[in-house]
């Protein structure tokens, strides 16, 4: 009697994805927060509109959840004062949908021209 032939069975791969590996160091590192992060601070300037996005730039969201903003000159700071109530309201909406809180804002003349 002959025997039916096995089927071949392909050996599992000892690679594992490269997406896989990221999302993993990702994770142990803690950037995915900081990459979540990033994303909220890219939305800036529609959030504030071009005359503020020209003179402002998002810097980091500290330890306490406020978001660090460089300012060109204390005129700036001064109007945008005025509007961050309203801001910081868009601020937390976009945050919510990324996954990071925003509790306020902070206006840094000194880092500003700091690239």
């Amino acid at each position: 009697m002959i025997k039916p032939e096995a089927p071949i069975r392909k050996a599992k791969s000892a690679f594992t994805s490269i997406s896989n590996v990221l999302s993993e160091i990702v994770g142990q590192l803690g950037l995915d927060r900081r990459l979540k992060e990033q994303t909220v601070l890219n939305l800036w300037p529609m959030i504030v509109g071009d005359a503020f996005a020209t003179k402002t730039r998002p810097l980091f969201i500290d330890n306490q959840n406020i978001l660090v903003i460089a300012v060109q000159d204390a005129s700036t700071a001064q109007e945008l004062s005025f509007f961050k109530r309203e801001i910081t309201n868009k601020l937390k909406q976009a945050g919510a949908g990324t996954g990071v809180t925003i509790a306020g804002l902070r206006f840094d003349l000194k880092h500003y021209h700091n690239k």
